[in-house]
């Protein structure tokens, strides 16, 4: 099994990939994904964008300091261990929704902590850069997808 997830959606497929460190999960995606909520409840995104900070208090069921234990619980980046599985990144640099530096800080840890990691880091694009699959972001993404795919699951 390796899990995707984009987005919200790349939050959620790293928090079922490492939080039981299952050995049947071979590797897990994720695409611009917030890794840290507290830290992203704390530097929301461009508000021109979206209130991030309205969106994240209505998952968590409250701000941070309301609900300190499940920001945490939600947030793969203090879930890496041991068996964290291989984890692939992708992140737009122009990312104004969910800042690079969620996945940078990830790539770290994950560094830190020994885990294999790839980290694609696209200098021009932006949050959903790969929603065309046609475009340079999607033919990129597909790409290093495929290669991702074909390690973790020899």
């Amino acid at each position: 099994i390796v899990l995707l997830g984009r987005s919200a959606g790349g939050q959620l497929a790293l928090c079922a990939a490492y939080e039981h460190a299952d050995p049947s999960v071979r590797g897990v995606a994720a695409f611009y994904a917030p890794n840290d909520l507290v830290y992203a409840y704390s530097r929301p995104s461009n508000p021109r964008i979206m209130d991030s900070r309205a969106v994240i208090s209505a998952y968590m069921g409250g701000p941070p300091d309301k609900a300190a234990a499940l920001y945490t619980r939600a947030s793969p980046l203090e879930m890496v261990g041991p068996k964290t599985p291989p984890t692939f990144l992708l992140h737009g640099l122009r990312d104004e929704l969910v800042w690079k530096v969620h996945s940078e800080r990830l790539e770290e840890r994950l560094r830190s902590a020994g885990r294999p990691g790839y980290f694609l880091r696209l200098p021009w694009a932006t949050h959903g850069c790969d929603y065309n699959l046609s475009g340079p972001c999607g033919q990129l993404t597909l790409y290093a997808m495929e290669r991702f795919l074909s390690a973790v699951t020899r």
